[in-house]
C-alpha cells in the first residue's frame, strides 16, 4: 500500500503546486524533451493494457477539458471520499507520466478501484482482460465528465420503403435539443457491420431506421399512423469527443475491420474545431488480444505499448495512418479536442 499512501500526500496545496508545475512543463515540452519518448511508462502487470492506454490516451498530454473535469474537479470528501482518493492517484500517476517516473504499475489504482465499484460495471480491480471502452466509461461517470456533448434530434414518419427517402415523403414529427449528451459516440458493432469503410467527421451524425413496422406497432402522431420511423442525431457542440468502435462482432465473434478513417480534425455546427490527440489500438482476437496507445505531441505522433514500456515516435500525421497496427482497421477509441 506504500503508493497508495503517496496519494494521501497529495493535499491541495500540493494539488495547487502541481497544477502550476506541470502546466509549465506542459508549455516547456519541447524545450525540456528533445521528444515524448522520454516521459514515463506504466508497465504491463498482467491483463492491464487496457487501463494503462486510457490513461495514458487522458493523462500523458495536458489538456484542459480533462483538468477541470477529472484531475482538478472540486470532489467533496465528505460524501465522495474514495472518488477523491482516486482522482489524487490519478494526478499521481499524470505527475509520474510527465515528470518524476516514480509510478511504474497501475497495481496501486487497482486496489483503490476495489473499493470503489459501479453497478453495471466490470470488476478493474482484478487482473482479468477487459475493454479499454468500459474502463474509459467507468472513469469519465465517476466524474460525472461525460455529459457536455449538445445533440440535435429529428425525428420523422414516413410510409415510403426505399432505400432513400424523397423529402416530400417525410413528415417531421420532432426535433429535439440535448445538452448534456455523452462525449461517447457509440458506434456499434451492427453499425461497422453495414460499413465498408467510413470517416470519423460522418460519424458525427448517426441515423436510426426503424424500417417497415408491424401493423401492430406503426408510428403514430397526432391523428397519422406511419409504417416507418427516421431519426437523425447530429453532434452539435462538444468541447471533448470520444468515438468508440465496437469492434467485437457478438454474431460471427470476430474482430471487424471496418476502415474508420481518423480525421486530422473535425468540425462542429457550432464552428468549434477539435483535433485528433489520440488514439487506442486494439490487436489479437475476440476473446484475447492487447491495447496500446497512438498520441499526438504538437505535431509529431508517438506508441506507447505497455508490453515493454515504451514509447517510439511514429513522425507526422500521415506516418501514423501508415503506422502496423494500422489506426484505421485496428482503433478503436479515437479522442478528439480543442
Amino acid at each position: 500500500m506504500q503508493q497508495i499512501g503517496k496519494v494521501h500526500e497529495l493535499n491541495n496545496s500540493s494539488q495547487n503546486y502541481f497544477r502550476k508545475c506541470y502546466l509549465r512543463y506542459s508549455k516547456d515540452c519541447g524545450k525540456n524533451l528533445s521528444d515524448c519518448t522520454q516521459l514515463g511508462c506504466l508497465q504491463n502487470v498482467g491483463f492491464s493494457c487496457y487501463l494503462d492506454s486510457v490513461l495514458f490516451a487522458l493523462f500523458a498530454i495536458h489538456n484542459d477539458f480533462i483538468d477541470e473535469n477529472i484531475l482538478f474537479k472540486k470532489i467533496n470528501k465528505s460524501t465522495h471520499l474514495r472518488i477523491s482518493i482516486i482522482q489524487k492517484y490519478l494526478i499521481a500517476i499524470t505527475r509520474s507520466i510527465r515528470l518524476t517516473k516514480d509510478i511504474t504499475r497501475c497495481t496501486g489504482l487497482r486496489r483503490i478501484m476495489k473499493l470503489c465499484k459501479m453497478n453495471g460495471m466490470p470488476d478493474f480491480s482484478t487482473p482479468t482482460q477487459q475493454e479499454a471502452g468500459e474502463f474509459l466509461i467507468y472513469i469519465l461517470t465517476l466524474f460525472n465528465a461525460d455529459k457536455f456533448t449538445k445533440t440535435r434530434t429529428i425525428t420523422y414518419g414516413t410510409n415510403s420503403l426505399a432505400k432513400y427517402v424523397r423529402t416530400n415523403k417525410l413528415k417531421k414529427t420532432s426535433c429535439i435539443i440535448d445538452k448534456e449528451s455523452s462525449i461517447v459516440i457509440f458506434l456499434d458493432s451492427f453499425l461497422l457491420r453495414t460499413k465498408n469503410k467510413t470517416s470519423i467527421h460522418n460519424l458525427l451524425i448517426q441515423r436510426n431506421d426503424s424500417g417497415e413496422l408491424d401493423t401492430n406497432n406503426l408510428f403514430k402522431y397526432k391523428n397519422t399512423k406511419f409504417k416507418r420511423r427516421i431519426q437523425i442525431t447530429s453532434v452539435q457542440d462538444a468541447p471533448y469527443l470520444i468515438f468508440w468502435a465496437q469492434r467485437a462482432d457478438p454474431i460471427t465473434e470476430s474482430v471487424l475491420h471496418t476502415n474508420i478513417y481518423p480525421n486530422k480534425c473535425i468540425t462542429l455546427p457550432s464552428g468549434r474545431i477539435l483535433y485528433l490527440n489520440s488514439i487506442i489500438i486494439h490487436i489479437g482476437d475476440i476473446d484475447f488480444g492487447h491495447y496500446m496507445t497512438y498520441f499526438r505531441y504538437k505535431k509529431s505522433w508517438y506508441e506507447y505499448d505497455d508490453t515493454n514500456a515504451s514509447i517510439v515516435k511514429i513522425g507526422n500525421y500521415k506516418n501514423m495512418l501508415n503506422y502496423s497496427p494500422s489506426p484505421i482497421t485496428n482503433g478503436v477509441l479515437y479522442f478528439y479536442s480543442v
